[in-house]
């Protein structure tokens, strides 16, 4: 709970801050998509989470977020709601999730590269960005490639955007290093390339590894995730 009440302080903080107001406006554009998965009326219990908008009414998130350990199954689908990080019209900053699908039901023993699962909510969220043209599912291998990644920085006490670093040169092991010390890195961060003159979603963060002095994040390809939806599912171009 402490990371959380911190979290909002952060917010109020940034805008009263003009300096923390520009970077926020810049992970807003960036991230405009990004809800907080909360179970019950609190946080996700393992830590912060997000989930990824993908469709009118689908989202992605790590597994280990909606997995409850102590009953070793996933949370009740009435417990799982979200909340939009940057909310800008009530109509899609709420929803409840309908049904969870993922490849691995057993989380405690999947890899970084399998945390993923796909959430479908009762709410329209509307399509407000062109998924087909922001996703990249190429097995592209990405050597230190570097990345402009939203991060909570813990000096300000603000969300920021942070240049970071992701290595998918062994594609099953997508990383993300080289962050600040003064910085954490939510799971269910979606992870964006530059490709020419656009982003591209390429994938999201998972956890933080372990017993590791620096920051070092692993993560999941996004196009693994996405073939498990019909195409017809995500928005198009022409939504609105």
């Amino acid at each position: 709970m402490n990371n959380w009440w911190a979290f909002l302080i952060g917010f109020v903080t940034a805008f009263s801050h003009a300096d923390s107001l520009e970077v926020l406006d810049e992970a807003r554009i960036i991230n405009q998509r990004l809800y907080l998965v909360h179970i019950g009326s609190q946080p996700s219990p393992i830590h912060t989470c997000f989930a990824t908008q993908i469709a009118n009414q689908t989202l992605i998130t790590p597994a280990h977020c909606i997995y409850d350990y102590t009953s070793r199954s996933f949370y009740p689908l009435r417990d799982i709601r979200l909340t939009a990080l940057f909310g800008q019209d009530e109509r899609y900053d709420f929803a409840h999730a309908t049904s969870v699908k993922t490849d691995h039901q057993n989380v405690e023993k999947m890899t970084a590269r399998d945390d993923w699962a796909i959430l479908e909510v009762g709410s329209q969220l509307g399509c407000h960005q062109d998924i087909a043209a922001l996703v990249d599912t190429s097995t592209v291998q990405w050597e230190n490639e570097p990345i402009q990644l939203l991060v909570y920085d813990q000096a300000r006490a603000a969300l920021a955007i942070e240049t970071c670093f992701v290595d998918s040169s062994n594609l099953s092991n997508m990383t993300i290093s080289q962050c600040s010390d003064m910085t954490q890195v939510f799971s269910g961060t979606p992870i964006y390339v530059q490709i020419g003159v656009n982003m591209a979603l390429i994938g999201m963060v998972t956890n933080k590894q372990q017993d590791i002095s620096h920051s070092v994040y692993s993560a999941t390809s996004i196009g693994q995730v996405l073939t498990r939806l019909p195409t017809s599912s995500t928005c198009i171009k022409d939504a609105s």
